[in-house]
């Protein structure tokens, strides 16, 4: 009898232990790949695809760690079509396309890291009013501030973006870098101040 998802995710996590990663790999894909036989939100799947690019990355090999989030995402994409839902602002696929950033900056595919994070903006849907993506400079712009900030530089890269629901709500960006030793982040968060609406420029000083 074939193990089932929980199994073949438990023999990933022995493998792990034991430093076996090529191994632990594949029995990551398998519990996923199980996982998503039971249908709906089945959570061993969304934690076996976590290890598989965990493992991946542990391994180096970022383009395949890449490839391996595109696939989920494209997989959920796929079952909200079929269920006629929509995957705006899902949060997994937002989380994987985070770790794809990563993967390809690590890869040094910075193109592939341009490209996702145009997909990013399109999931995240922010209201077209407040906020544009310049790809050629490549900036995101926050039209209702006349302010933007850069989608890469140097070694940083902006893996996140939340817009604000409402006004009196943040919007949240991150940075992330990858250093010999870990990761850098910086978190940025952008709010709206009502009452500064109504000042002029020199009451705002």
């Amino acid at each position: 009898q074939m193990p089932d998802a929980a199994g073949l995710m438990r023999e990933a996590q022995r493998l792990n232990r034991e430093g076996s990663l090529a191994q632990a790999s594949d029995a990551a894909r398998a519990a996923m790949l199980a996982g998503r036989k039971r249908g709906g939100l089945d959570f061993t799947e969304l934690d076996a695809g976590a290890l598989l690019i965990d493992l991946l990355y542990k391994q180096a090999r970022y383009d395949e760690a890449r490839s391996a989030a595109e696939e989920q995402i494209a997989h959920w994409e796929q079952q909200a079509a079929d269920s006629g839902r929509s995957s705006r602002r899902d949060s997994r696929v937002t989380h994987r396309l985070g770790q794809a950033i990563e993967a390809s900056m690590m890869a040094g595919e910075r193109t592939e890291v341009a490209r996702l994070q145009g997909k990013l903006f399109a999931v995240v849907s922010p209201d077209p009013g407040l906020w544009r993506m310049l790809p050629d400079e490549p900036r995101l712009r926050y039209d209702l501030a006349d302010f933007s900030m850069p989608l890469m530089l140097g070694q940083w890269k902006l893996t996140k973006f939340e817009p604000a629901q409402k006004r009196d709500s943040n919007t949240i960006v991150l940075y992330t870098q990858e250093l010999p030793g870990g990761r850098l982040s910086a978190e940025i968060a952008l709010s709206y101040d009502e009452a500064q609406r109504k000042q002029s420029a020199a009451e705002r000083q």
